[in-house]
């Protein structure tokens, strides 16, 4: 019995130390709830995609974010994606959204989506291409920064 009761507290200590690492660093941040997190490397800039209040930046790993939403339509943010000054978010049911000055505005990149195509759950660039990969909508391709997009769904069920 002994034994057991050693146990059980040696495990609640390990518990609430292990625990003890983390820490809240969502000052700004809308409940803390996030879709999607984007680290640019290069200018050591984090962005954080919320489901009720859109995307966020933090310039200090995270201590400080701050809103960045003038524009977008809606607020539930489910991809970020970035290739050199051209930053990417989907906004859920409006499809993707481009920034050419770090958030500060936005504007639609989504021309040719409709439908299942705007419900964007994914976003990449490879080679100046922009790939997105819609909700029961397959992967869309944009070689124009979104101004159109193609469905590549051969071979994909």
């Amino acid at each position: 019995m002994k034994r057991t009761i050693i146990a059980f507290l040696f495990n609640i200590l390990l518990i609430n130390v292990t625990l003890a690492q983390w820490h809240d660093s969502n000052n700004g941040l809308c409940g803390g709830y996030i879709n999607v997190i984007y680290i640019d490397a290069s200018t050591n800039t984090v962005y954080a995609g919320t489901p009720v209040g859109g995307i966020f930046i933090s310039t200090d790993n995270g201590s400080s974010w701050t809103p960045i939403n003038s524009g977008l339509p809606l607020k539930n943010i489910t991809a970020i994606a970035k290739d050199g000054n051209n930053l990417y978010v989907n906004a859920w049911g409006a499809g993707p959204y481009t920034s050419i000055n770090n958030g500060a505005s936005w504007s639609a990149a989504n021309g040719g989506l409709t439908g299942q195509g705007l419900n964007i759950m994914s976003l990449t660039i490879t080679g100046g291409k922009l790939f997105a990969g819609a909700y029961g909508g397959g992967v869309f391709l944009s070689t124009n920064k979104g101004t159109s997009w193609s469905a590549v769904n051969n071979g994909l069920s």
